[in-house]
């Protein structure tokens, strides 16, 4: 999700784990009307912390995809003798 996408409550249930969707849930389903905007963004901060770890795991797994397997670059120079 970029930053410009708008978080709803079914985008913040998709960008967390299925281990805690049922949390989330909860506590949106029994918070008072007046306590809701809370919850959610308490959620939406979860949200949008995983979903950029996601984005920066996969970044780096991309970059070490492209340097190659380890030990074949940027090891130590090792001369005759």
């Amino acid at each position: 999700m970029n930053a410009t996408e708008t978080w709803t409550i079914a985008r913040i249930s998709e960008a967390i784990p299925a281990s805690v969707r049922m949390q989330f849930f909860a506590e949106v389903n029994q918070v008072p009307v007046d306590g809701i905007l809370p919850v959610l963004k308490k959620w939406q901060r979860i949200a949008e912390d995983l979903t950029a770890a996601l984005e920066r795991a996969e970044e780096l797994k991309a970059r070490e995809a492209a340097a190659g397997p380890p030990g074949v670059r940027g090891g130590p120079h090792r001369g005759p003798g």
